[in-house]
């Protein structure tokens, strides 16, 4: 006998309303019933990509309870006195390995908002994708995601005073935040709350996008089109070297020279301070008429290649 679909939204609503830890699981086991239901049978994307996104909610709140839990310097077992009970010892009580302890917290600290644009099944279906639980997990990877104070990665000054030096100025910051700006400066900027993905962008614009494969990608479209409407006039890009990724790929063929930095960018805190550098190497593109003062500038930090017709060359 098939899987009833009408559990779906009974799950959806049943989760956000669930206050235990044993509750959501058993939520996330209806979803992963459903995501084998759908896989199997001619139901299609849609009842796939809902069972998808009941089950990595039920995974992030899970997350949250862990994080909670593991917070605890020491918890009663089994109603005993409270005392110092190993993280191990804590996950066997629950009946969560691991290797699913980890996701689940990975995927509870990926902030609310960006854990909601990446995780929509009804935008994913309209764009004939799945959504998958790798791409909340890949935003959370050790690599800078953007320069919002939510991850507090931020780009070292030197590289920002060489784009406002390319450029002349820095008229707009689409991905950004307050704390960011005490470097970027810029005339205008956009905080993820804001969403510069539905603002008008103009002028020289400094961009580090967010780094989840589908905001990166979001933002890089955006930018892209504004530049070759006219309304961009400049824009200078910081991004991994992803060259095998559609976005970079789309983003090198309107480009007019891009920097491949030396070594890996050391990204900072909130306080100004270093932390761990990105396991990719980095790339500044530039869009616009001034590159021979972008090649002044970016020649010090790394390769600079020149574009003919949008080709690197």
């Amino acid at each position: 006998m098939g899987f009833d679909l009408t559990k779906l939204s009974e799950a959806s609503r049943m989760l956000s309303e669930c206050k235990s830890f044993n509750g959501v699981k058993k939520i996330r086991d209806v979803a992963i019933a459903a995501q084998q239901y759908a896989r199997a049978s001619a139901l299609g994307l849609e009842a796939l990509n809902h069972s998808n996104e009941i089950k990595m909610m039920a995974d992030r709140k899970l997350g949250e309870f862990l994080l909670e839990i593991h917070a605890q310097p020491g918890r009663p077992k089994n109603g005993s006195t409270p005392g110092t009970i190993s993280k191990k010892a804590q996950l066997q009580d629950l009946g969560v390995s691991k290797t699913q302890s980890h996701r689940f917290e990975q995927m509870a600290k990926v902030p609310q908002e960006v854990f909601d644009k990446i995780v929509n099944a009804d935008n994913a279906t309209d764009e004939g994708r799945e959504i998958t639980a790798s791409s909340v997990l890949e935003w959370s990877k050790p690599h800078v995601a953007n320069n919002s104070g939510e991850n507090e990665w931020y780009t070292p000054p030197e590289i920002i005073e060489a784009a406002r030096e390319a450029m002349g100025s820095i008229d707009l910051d689409p991905a950004s935040s307050k704390v960011a700006q005490k470097n970027v400066r810029a005339a205008k900027y956009y905080t993820a709350k804001q969403d510069g993905l539905t603002k008008p962008w103009d002028g020289n614009v400094w961009l580090n996008p967010p780094y989840s494969r589908e905001l990166i990608a979001e933002f890089i479209s955006k930018l892209v089109a504004e530049y070759c409407a006219g309304d961009v006039v400049q824009a200078v890009v910081l991004t991994n070297n992803a060259t095998d990724t559609e976005w970079w790929q789309q983003l090198a063929s309107r480009c007019d020279a891009c920097c491949f930095l030396r070594g890996r960018v050391s990204f900072l805190d909130e306080s100004g301070e270093p932390v761990r550098k990105p396991l990719q190497g980095q790339t500044v593109i530039y869009l616009g008429s001034r590159i021979q003062e972008f090649t002044d500038e970016f020649g010090v930090l790394g390769q600079v290649l020149e574009s003919e017709h949008g080709e690197i060359s």
